[in-house]
């Protein structure tokens, strides 16, 4: 259908859209990454390596209701227990994974949104400041409150400040 511009009264509420039926898409729903759901989900992709136990181990091997066991017996891997190069694979295989969760949940707590809510800081510094005073995940750990964490984080960027403004003036 054609509208000469000149019969157009009011151009601001002009509906030019077409009333055509398509087919009906299903929803989308997008969220932003949950840490706690993608740990659950390596831990269960790499169960494996994570239960890994140096080739022998007491384990339940009948459970009554209530969860009480009923019968212990020891197992024993032949193959780990023998083997040593698949016993140390396996070990080095185990301890990656476990470093890997520790550093995702390091990037969680203290991640660039958050610390330059905190700081203040701006892309330049944020990025340097994050560097030179990335926690261990065992300091992370320390904190019983995010108060607390982020408390400290505010802290250091205090100290960081005044690092750079004294790094500043001695190139001056």
């Amino acid at each position: 259908m054609a509208f000469p511009v000149i019969d157009i009264r009011d151009t601001t509420s002009f509906n030019v859209s077409i009333d055509v039926v398509g087919p009906a898409l299903m929803p989308v729903y997008v969220s932003h990454n949950n840490y706690y759901m993608d740990s659950l989900l390596n831990r269960r992709e790499n169960r494996e390596n994570f239960d890994f136990q140096k080739g022998i181990g007491l384990r339940n091997l009948y459970m009554m209701p209530g969860g009480k066991a009923l019968m212990v017996g020891v197992s024993l891997d032949f193959d780990l227990f023998f083997n040593r190069d698949t016993r140390k694979s396996k070990e080095l295989m185990q301890r990656w994974l476990l470093e890997q969760e520790q550093d995702k949940y390091i990037d969680h707590r203290f991640n660039g949104i958050v610390v330059r809510k905190i700081t203040g800081l701006d892309s330049a510094d944020l990025a340097t400041f994050m560097k030179t005073y990335r926690p261990t995940y065992e300091f992370v750990q320390s904190f019983a409150t995010d108060w607390e964490f982020y408390q400290f984080s505010k802290d250091c960027s205090k100290s960081f400040l005044t690092d750079q403004a004294k790094d500043s003036t001695l190139s001056l």
